[in-house]
């Protein structure tokens, strides 16, 4: 499931409310550069999510549905 997917908006959305470019997300999401811990922080906080949906433990993940997290 993608981040867009989840909160129901475009990624050039998601991009808008972080402070960064459409093309910064797009190579994040492809994993052409890697996701630094700073940014990471700065995208949850924009997005108003907890960092814990965007890590997982022994490939378990926590992936929320739009209607419990969507929050704008």
């Amino acid at each position: 499931m993608q981040l867009s997917d989840v909160l129901d908006i475009s990624y050039a959305k998601i991009a808008e409310r972080c402070g960064l470019r459409q093309q910064v997300i797009s190579r994040y999401v492809t994993g052409e550069i890697e996701l630094s811990l700073q940014v990471l922080i700065k995208i949850c906080n924009a997005l108003r999510m907890p960092i814990y949906y965007f890590v997982s433990e022994n490939d378990n993940h926590v992936i929320p549905n739009r209607e419990s997290d969507r929050k704008s």
